[in-house]
């Protein structure tokens, strides 16, 4: 399973741990931006990047704590996965009208959404 994380760019180092806890399960992060944070590319092939990572998805998780209304590029994310009809969990509270979509599976806590996510790993480790 092929795993995208959509989070506040300031929150890209707590986003990489996360990662790395999905990678140890046996699950593919196919999100960059989080582990390219020092990457200076223009903004134009940031956002290039991001959109082919989150059409390359089987899920996408969408992080909400901690948004105080700068950026948004999370919420475009999970859009973008929602309409290509991707597997979407949130993890926190609901901040806008497209995270009460049926399709959108919500998660109280990290923990919770990662537990759900185990079980999606390969058994043996590998994809």
């Amino acid at each position: 399973m092929k795993v995208y994380l959509a989070s506040r760019f300031a929150d890209w180092l707590p986003t990489a741990r996360k990662a790395d806890e999905l990678r140890a399960l046996g699950l593919e992060v196919v999100s960059r931006w989080h582990d390219d944070a020092s990457d200076t590319d223009p903004q134009s092939e940031w956002a290039e990047r991001d959109y082919n990572d989150v059409r390359r998805c089987d899920i996408l998780v969408g992080f909400t704590d901690g948004s105080n209304g700068v950026g948004g590029g999370r919420h475009t994310e999970l859009g973008l996965a929602l309409a290509w009809g991707k597997v979407v969990l949130l993890v926190g509270k609901r901040r806008q009208i497209f995270h009460h979509h049926p399709d959108v599976q919500c998660f109280d806590t990290w923990a919770e959404c990662r537990e759900q996510l185990a079980l999606l790993a390969p058994s043996d480790g590998h994809e």
